[in-house]
């Protein structure tokens, strides 16, 4: 795919691997929607991206709710007449062992990190469907293959993920459509910010290293479709 002038709508956007992918989406010439919660954030994201020369919107959203979900993606094709890319960084992370695991956050996890990729995938797909061309790309994590202690709700909520888009990558196969399944490792985003374990956060891997592997899958030759790329700090997973 040829990104200059190609329109993508980016969650997560407002700080992390979405922000860092909607800054190299912006570089290479594309069009954006970009869509978090926090609108002061997404503004400053939103800002940069003018700054750096792209056409973008910014529109909080709550990615958990399907009339928000379609309200972006209906703003986004008023606005820029088609969607060539799903990028899909929202997320969120707490821990806790299962007994001690509050019915509530576990709930959330599963709804930010999980129901939100179904709504905005089926929002988007048949928009993709319908030109027989596009991209999907699911930012998820590696504990959607690996499992770690006092994580049951994060990693239920990405192993789901990561089942879902391997599903719609058959499904959209047919249709011309790419699905990509992003699983870095342990990356130094504000999703740390809350854990008092963290591990040393210089030994993570940059946002903008994901969103570097992001875009080579982006514009891989039609002849490939890159089904998932593994990404890990060199002392590994964390």
């Amino acid at each position: 795919m040829d990104l200059k002038g190609a329109v993508a709508i980016v969650t997560g956007a407002s700080g992390g691997i979405g922000a860092a992918t909607a800054a190299r989406l912006a570089a290479a010439g594309s069009r954006l929607a970009l869509a978090a919660r926090n609108p002061g954030r997404l503004d400053r994201v939103l800002q940069d991206c003018a700054a750096a020369g792209a056409e973008a919107i910014a529109l909080p959203t709550d990615v958990t709710r399907a009339a928000d979900v379609n309200a972006l993606v209906e703003a986004a094709v008023a606005r820029f007449g088609r969607i060539d890319v799903l990028v899909n960084a929202a997320g969120i992370f707490a821990t806790a062992n299962v007994v001690d695991q509050d019915e509530g956050l576990f709930d959330r996890q599963i709804a930010v990190n999980l129901k939100s990729v179904f709504l905005t995938c089926r929002a988007v797909l048949p928009h993709l469907i319908v030109r027989h061309a596009g991209h999907i790309v699911n930012v998820l994590s590696i504990a959607a293959r690996e499992v770690f202690p006092g994580n049951a709700a994060y990693c239920a909520s990405k192993w789901g993920a990561f089942g879902l888009t391997r599903v719609l990558a058959l499904e959209a196969r047919a249709h011309g459509v790419r699905v990509t399944a992003m699983l870095p490792g342990a990356t130094d985003t504000p999703i740390w910010d809350a854990i008092d374990w963290a591990p040393d956060r210089s030994h993570m891997m940059r946002p903008d290293d994901v969103a570097r592997a992001i875009l080579s899958a982006l514009t891989a030759p039609s002849s490939v479709n890159v089904d998932e790329i593994v990404m890990t700090p060199p002392a590994g997973v964390l």
